[in-house]
């Protein structure tokens, strides 16, 4: 690939709103509705009709499986057809990424929010997703919306049919599309191989809970739910979270949030991820006088969070460069006593342990939402090693994690590297060798 450092061999197009973009002078100018068409066809009398939403990160998804439930109306008289290679986006979130492209089934429906249409020959599938989930297309959709500040503005298919957008040969965009693609497919390596780290940690997590390290002899004690469970005859018997933490509380919500820069983060169940740890970055935010105000739920290093409404039992550990920061009702915040003969991050994975699992589970009620209160979260029984023998186990899974980030951050650059990439690529500032 070469890299254009001058004007020269260039061209300006005017989108719809500006017109201080350059592509090659070789390239095709062409307003999407020249090579496009929008269904409305609604569903047909079928049965199980798969219906569809639409995820900014994963496109097409099965809506039932997405969310675990069924989030779709029961009236689906109205929900458009949408066949393989059709392309589908939600019209008042199109400028967060939310169009997708159907390729692994032949067809479903998808609610009236959204707009369906197909493209002709002319154009290949891929390089247009690529190209209307660029950063520059999203910011172009922000501004041809039609709505008010109270109302999300839309944006209908009479609107996106006027855009103009850059066309190379058909041979350029299939090349674009392979180096994008090639890309993708190191992402899904370093996927699956997260997963197949975190299902080793998983296994060994619950191995070193119940059987500890290199023992021998083993003991029966009582255990919850009348049962008797074996443990090493060199471990104590059990405690219980209200003899060694205290603090245990929770948060609450704020009346109004801030702009980031200005703002302290305020932590919610997303924020946390499967290895515990917390991303501030794409918090919430709220200001210091109602941080400070919000001091019963302050965060400090080393707290452990576990969510207690919603989704149960989702351990997070805060860090030094979490702080500072707050959270909110779901999220209860548990902090070791000061001078306790506990190590703070053997807690941590503890709390994912089946046998703490096993008592969320029976102890969530469930109302309309499942939830647990802070005295059933100090009542939680734990199991205590000898302190070294704890913090040997911390460390064997804690440099699992440290495994699984360093994966988790050469994924993250592979997906930057394709964002700029795509922005260079589809615009022609980056030509391909052909």
């Amino acid at each position: 690939m070469k890299q254009n450092k001058s004007k020269t061999g260039f061209k300006e197009i005017n989108y719809i709103f500006r017109s201080n973009d350059l592509i090659p002078q070789d390239w095709k100018i062409k307003k999407i509705g020249s090579f496009s068409t929008e269904i409305n066809q609604q569903l047909s009398e079928e049965p199980n009709p798969v219906i569809f939403s639409i995820s900014k990160k994963k496109g097409f998804v099965k809506s039932s499986d997405y969310f675990n439930k069924q989030v779709f109306s029961k009236n689906v008289e109205k929900y458009k057809l949408v066949k393989k290679d059709n392309f589908a986006y939600s019209t008042i979130h199109i400028d967060e990424g939310a169009i997708a492209l159907l390729k692994n089934y032949e067809k479903g429906y998808i609610s009236p929010m959204y707009t369906v249409f197909e493209i002709d020959s002319t154009i290949e599938k891929e390089f247009l997703l690529y190209l209307m989930k660029s950063r520059r297309f999203l910011y172009l959709y922000s501004s041809m919306g039609n709505g008010s500040v109270e109302r999300r503005k839309s944006v209908k298919f009479d609107i996106l049919k006027q855009l103009k957008i850059p066309v190379p040969n058909k041979n350029e965009q299939k090349k674009i599309v392979t180096i994008i693609t090639s890309i993708e497919q190191i992402q899904q390596k370093l996927d699956r191989l997260i997963s197949e780290i975190q299902i080793l940690k998983e296994n060994l997590l619950q191995k070193l809970m119940k059987t500890g390290l290199n023992h021998t002899q083993f003991t029966k004690i009582d255990w919850y739910f009348k049962k008797t469970i074996k443990i090493p005859r060199e471990w104590e018997d059990t405690t219980t979270l209200e003899i060694i933490c205290k603090p245990i509380t929770k948060g609450t919500t704020p009346s109004s949030y801030c702009e980031k820069e200005r703002g302290i983060p305020f932590v919610k169940i997303q924020n946390i991820d499967d290895e515990g740890d917390i991303d501030t970055n794409d918090c919430d935010f709220i200001e210091k006088e109602t941080h400070d105000k919000l001091s019963r739920s302050k965060l400090f290093e080393n707290d452990i969070l576990l969510t207690i409404a919603g989704t149960l039992g989702y351990i997070g550990l805060v860090q030094k460069k979490n702080i500072p920061s707050n959270t909110n009702q779901a999220i209860s915040i548990i902090r070791l006593k000061n001078n306790i003969d506990f190590d703070h991050h053997f807690l941590f994975y503890f709390l994912k342990s089946n046998f703490v699992k096993e008592q969320i589970h029976v102890e969530g009620t469930d109302n309309n939402q499942p939830n647990l209160s802070l005295t059933q979260i100090k009542n939680l029984i734990i199991l205590k090693p000898p302190l070294p023998e704890q913090k040997k186990i911390a460390t064997i899974l804690g440099n699992i994690d440290e495994q699984i980030r360093n994966v988790k951050k050469q994924k993250l650059n592979f997906i930057n590297l394709k964002k700029e990439l795509i922005e260079q690529l589809v615009t022609g500032q980056i030509r391909v060798n052909i």
